[in-house]
């Protein structure tokens, strides 16, 4: 027989606690990690049933068909149909828009669906179809004519005779009004100005020596205003009782915000009194050429608008306020 050394006969065998020890740590490590996972993803589950998570939805997602889905609506909004959102085009139906009152002719916003780069092409159409139009039709397409004309020549949309002036050092305001023969109520309109105050660098459109004429008729009680010789627009005036508006040629030689009115024989009645009949403007007419001089003659605002298209003054043409502000401004 042979016999191994003592030490090997008599060593204890030892118990592989490492190992068993190891082999948990590793099996406690991996439940661990799909515990983990699993509460996740249900996690994510229950805050997307509560909609504090919106799902990104690409265009042919199941989902994005679903009009019921916040998702959808939220992230794919160009799936969303026309008719769902006719904010973002007011002019596709018709029938979608709310119905516009009827207004007066001198009333303005007849054009405030035209967005303003389609404005130029509808002043075209517009006068196309003036001079085709039948007389029953033309005090409609007058009027929405008219508003168009007025956004093109009083807002920063670009158009004929406008030019653009980049303010440099020594301009001002009345600078520029003499330079372009525009007045400065109306470049401040046209660049929303809320003031004079103008900077260096600053570019303005101002529309370039603008010829406006005036053409009344007593007989219709019109106000007809032209630019460079072309329909602009035509407002209910007042003239005066029995002929008293005299004919002839005038031009505006003064013009005043909140008039004073002075009447004959009596005391001067400030801007905004009882008696004061003046409205809100005044524009003092001169005559010119053969035309007899007169005196006390102008087209002025009204605290009568009942008086409007009508016959009834001492000779001024009176007009809504609304209206000879807006040509006052011009």
């Amino acid at each position: 027989m042979i016999f191994q050394n003592d030490d090997d006969l008599y060593r204890s065998r030892r118990f592989p606690w490492g190992r068993i020890l190891l082999s948990a740590f590793s099996f406690a490590l991996a439940l661990a990690i799909v515990l983990g996972v699993r509460a996740r993803l249900k996690r994510g589950e229950e805050r997307r049933a509560s909609g504090d998570v919106a799902e990104a939805v690409f265009p042919g997602d199941p989902v994005a068909a679903d009009p019921a889905s916040p998702a959808a609506t939220a992230a794919t909004p160009a799936a969303t149909t026309p008719a769902a959102t006719p904010a973002a085009t007011p002019a596709a139906t018709p029938a979608a828009r709310p119905a516009t009152p009827a207004r007066p002719a001198s009333a303005s916003g007849a054009s405030s669906a035209i967005p303003a780069s389609g404005l130029l092409a509808e002043r075209t159409t517009l006068r196309e179809k003036l001079a085709k139009a039948a007389p029953a039709d033309r005090p409609a397409i007058e009027a929405m004519l008219g508003d168009v004309n007025v956004r093109l020549a009083t807002t920063p949309v670009p158009s004929p005779h406008k030019v653009l002036h980049e303010v440099v050092s020594g301009d001002s305001l009345a600078k520029l009004a003499n330079r372009y023969v525009c007045p400065v109520t109306l470049i401040q309109k046209i660049n929303g100005l809320k003031d004079n105050n103008i900077r260096i660098g600053q570019k303005l459109l101002v529309l370039d020596h603008p010829e406006f004429a005036i053409e009344i008729s007593r007989s219709h009680n019109t106000l007809l205003l032209t630019l460079y010789g072309e329909f602009f627009k035509r407002y209910p005036v007042c003239t005066g009782e029995n002929g008293k508006t005299p004919v002839g040629t005038f031009v505006i030689t003064e013009k005043e915000t909140d008039p004073t009115w002075y009447p004959a024989g009596k005391a001067p009645i400030g801007p905004g009194q009882p008696g004061n009949i003046l409205g809100t403007r005044w524009m003092r007419l001169e005559a010119t050429g053969n035309t007899p001089r007169v005196s006390g003659i102008g087209i002025h605002g009204t605290v009568d608008d009942a008086s409007i298209g009508t016959s009834a003054s001492d000779g001024c043409i009176r007009m809504h306020n609304a209206d000879v502000e807006e040509i006052f401004r011009m």
